[in-house]
């Protein structure tokens, strides 16, 4: 019983080390076209290793595991190891003015501005080797947000709304119910595509508004105008969503705006420490906010709002964020149930 004890133990403390987030920034450091990504911790705001070596104006974050990938402005997407900064490959062949960073399975989706005769594109590689897959141009047009459910990618372009495709093969899902506020109708602004569940959520830049859709049938459900002004980035987690705004001009100040996922009601609203807010990110109870006006990250309680702590050392013209994401609930369970079926073993060995 006392291995028993230590192992549970062992494996109690390792389960608990899942929580230790990171928080990744890119900067732009305005120095010849150069910039950084630096790595902090996401409960405290800790600065820890910061990476220079092939970073140019980064444009998308995203961590997967222990991958980091960085989209850069030199039409190059590398891939460094998410706990030490270390780089691994670096893709070139097909990247062009990327804008979007998607991870599902063993599949990298980079969506690009460039390209395709300035309509863009968005290409799939190995997310372990970067090896090319294939390319999608038809439907595309400045592609500037991604998300997945299942087997459907949606891209979010700048004119033709949201275009739908077959995330395995790349194939166009044609008919209106997969192409959403195409025509310039729907304007999605850049990150602001987010799949929850069975609801799609997308920020349009055009009429400052927030539109539900049905993720399956592209049904239009509610609409969010109420404290919508140029919306900059949207994150959902459970029935909480955020909006990120920067009006600008003569228009009230920048804020994030929480509503129910599910009903579109609005909650709270931050506005001290928001100054041109342009990227978003929640993980557990904590919502970061990146804001270019300060040259800071404020990390904020999700569930009230209320402020924590403010990073603003190593930021400079924040560009980009990451987070690695707490477990699910599930995955605690599973975990649990692990160590309880460890547990039922050993008794049943020493019976």
């Amino acid at each position: 019983m006392k291995i028993l004890s230590v192992s549970i133990l062992t494996l109690l403390f390792a389960v608990s080390g899942l929580r230790a987030q990171n928080l990744y920034v890119g900067n732009d450091s305005g120095n010849d076209g150069l910039g950084t990504v630096t790595e902090y911790d996401a409960t405290t705001g800790a600065a820890g290793f910061t990476i220079s070596s092939g970073v140019q104006i980064p444009l998308a974050l995203l961590v997967s595991g222990n991958d980091l990938y960085v989209a850069n402005n030199d039409n190059t997407v590398t891939e460094y190891n998410a706990t030490t900064g270390v780089a691994g490959f670096t893709i070139t062949s097909g990247v062009s003015n990327p804008s979007a960073l998607l991870v599902s399975g063993s599949d990298l989706y980079v969506a690009n501005t460039g390209g395709n005769n300035g309509h863009g594109t968005v290409t799939e590689y190995n997310a372990t080797t970067g090896v090319a897959g294939f390319t999608i141009s038809i439907s595309v047009y400045s592609p500037d947000s991604l998300a997945i459910s299942g087997n459907t990618l949606y891209v979010g372009n700048l004119d033709l709304g949201v275009s739908e495709f077959n995330s395995t093969t790349g194939a166009w899902l044609s008919g209106s119910a997969n192409n959403i506020g195409a025509g310039g109708t729907l304007e999605v602004a850049r990150g602001s595509l987010v799949v929850s569940g069975s609801n799609l959520y997308v920020a349009n830049s055009n009429g400052y508004t927030v539109n539900e859709y049905n993720a399956t049938t592209g049904v239009a459900g509610f609409t969010i105008s109420g404290g919508v002004s140029d919306p900059t980035a949207l994150a959902v987690s459970g029935s909480d969503l955020y909006v990120a705004n920067d009006p600008g001009g003569s228009f009230p100040g920048s804020t994030v705006n929480e509503y129910n996922a599910t009903t579109g009601v609005a909650g709270f609203t931050i506005s001290g420490g928001v100054s041109d807010p342009t990227a978003l990110a929640v993980s557990g109870s904590d919502l970061y906010v990146v804001n270019v006006g300060t040259n800071a990250v404020t990390e904020y309680n999700a569930t009230t709002g209320v402020a924590g702590f403010t990073i603003t050392s190593g930021v400079s013209n924040p560009s980009a964020l990451a987070v690695s994401p707490v477990p699910e609930p599930s995955t605690w369970a599973m975990m649990i149930a692990g160590v309880g079926s460890l547990a039922a073993f050993r008794r049943r060995r020493h019976s």
